[in-house]
């Protein structure tokens, strides 16, 4: 079975739920994640063995190997980070 390739926007509280829960998940693999606070990111994919760590999102979008994206970013964010994701080929 081909496992769903993730990209998590957003590493905040509601991210780091979201990625706790990809854990148990194992037709999931999350590859990447953003979040403005690169440090906090890297740290949290150095914790969970996410192989991509940005500072903007743009660029998680940009990987091929993405098939969908988890946006967990303040509501008010929601529609034009998605609409990109879309844009971008991402579910």
């Amino acid at each position: 079975m081909k496992k769903l390739k993730v990209g998590v926007i957003g590493t905040g509280m509601i991210g780091k739920h979201h990625l706790n829960a990809y854990k148990d998940m194992t037709d999931v693999e999350v590859l990447a994640v953003a979040d403005l606070r690169q440090e906090e990111a890297a740290r949290i994919a150095a914790e969970q063995g996410i192989p991509y760590v940005f500072s903007d999102y743009k660029q998680l979008l940009a990987v091929d190997e993405i098939d969908a994206v988890d946006v967990c970013l303040h509501n008010a964010l929601h529609c034009p980070v998605t609409c990109e994701a879309f844009a971008a080929g991402k579910h």
